[in-house]
């Protein structure tokens, strides 16, 4: 998360390029791979998420599984199905086809 000035204050903010544990890198660069997938699955759910105007809860609904099971896998904590990975693609899709 980062933090951004408002009028009260520091607020921080959530940003889809941030760390997700187990993230970093050796010497050379290399990632752990399934650190990397979780990853790179969680920002691209977060990020289609988003554009779909959709909330964790809402998405959870419409695919038909746990609100806490999205927010695993959106903070990399989860490494989902197959069978739940198409829920979550097959609700964004009719989201964003009903925009």
């Amino acid at each position: 998360m980062t933090a951004r000035p408002t009028s009260t204050g520091l607020r921080r903010v959530a940003t889809i390029n941030r760390p997700i544990r187990g993230d970093s890198a050796d010497a050379a660069g290399n990632v752990p791979a399934v650190a990397f997938a979780r990853a790179t699955l969680a920002r691209g759910i977060i990020r289609d998420r988003a554009r779909a105007g959709l909330s964790q809860a809402e998405l959870a609904r419409r695919a038909g599984i746990r609100p806490e099971t999205v927010c695993r896998i959106e903070r990399g904590r989860h490494t989902p199905s197959v069978a739940t990975i198409q829920r979550i693609d097959r609700a964004i899709r009719k989201a964003l086809a009903g925009r």
